[in-house]
Order: C-alpha cells, then sequence, then structure tokens
C-alpha cells in the first residue's frame, strides 16, 4: 500500500523565495511506500509575482495546484485552505520561504512508516545564517527555543 502525501505552502508575497523552495521539493526523494500526490499553494493576497512563478512550476507538476485568497487574511485562513481540500493520508506544510535539505521529506515521513499510530511529525527549521551581528544572534536563539518546544 503507497501511502499518499500532500504538502500544502502559504504564501504571501514571496516573490524572493518560493522559486528556491518549490525547487527543493522538486529534489525530495521520498522513501518506498510514500507518494507525493498533490501540492497546493496558497497565495494570499500576493501583490508581487508569487502567483505567477507558482503557476509556471505548477504547469510542469500536474500535482500542484495555486490556491488564489484574493485578500491577505492571514495563516490561519490559508491554512484553512488546504485543510479543507488535501486528500493525502498525511499533510505536510512546508513553509513558503524555507528550502528542504536533501532527504528532509523522507526524514520527517520515516517515523510513520515506523509507527502507524503516528498522527504528527514535525521538521526543525534551521536558518541561513550568513550575517554576523546581534539580529541573526538573535534569530538564531529564537529558531533555537522553537525547536526545542
Amino acid at each position: 500500500m503507497v501511502v499518499s502525501v500532500s504538502i500544502g505552502m502559504c504564501a504571501y508575497n514571496e516573490e524572493a523565495r518560493i522559486g528556491r523552495a518549490l525547487r527543493s521539493l522538486d529534489e525530495q526523494v521520498v522513501a518506498e511506500g510514500f507518494a507525493v500526490t498533490e501540492v497546493f499553494v496558497v497565495a494570499s493576497g500576493c501583490t508581487d509575482g508569487t502567483e505567477a512563478i507558482v503557476e509556471a512550476w505548477a504547469a510542469s507538476h500536474p500535482a500542484a495546484r495555486l490556491i488564489r485568497e484574493p485578500e491577505r487574511n492571514g495563516k490561519v485562513s490559508a491554512l484553512n485552505l488546504i485543510l479543507d481540500q488535501y486528500r493525502g493520508d498525511i499533510l505536510v506544510f512546508v513553509n513558503a520561504d524555507a528550502v528542504l535539505l536533501p532527504g528532509a521529506l523522507a526524514a520527517l515521513l520515516r517515523p510513520f512508516a515506523d509507527d502507524p499510530a503516528l498522527e504528527l511529525a514535525c521538521g526543525r527549521p534551521v536558518p541561513e545564517n550568513g550575517q554576523h551581528g546581534l539580529s541573526p544572534l538573535l534569530q538564531g536563539f529564537l529558531w533555537d527555543i522553537h525547536n526545542r518546544t
């Protein structure tokens, strides 16, 4: 039996980053027994080129679907749109500005193969810190707290 995986992504004016996020999805290899069957990207009140980038990517990815939310109603609204429409056995949320490292999706799904009663798994975001100074240090500290909780 193949476990179907749905991917959900919420975006607001992510023109500069969403292309990298979508390409990182392309590079993921999932373990045997899993298949990514649908990808939803909710573009919420975008006023930049986010929607055009998603449309171009979706043109070569039949499982992908852009959901336009004309007004920006917040992340919860976008998440609810995905929750209403996904049909996979597992739903994975990916931030529109996140780049998945090679093997990240397989690692996230692996516990589900090991334990059929499992209902939740969470990734560990790691910020890209190419800068020095107080701001990147504080950002790293906040993500460390986030990931520990």
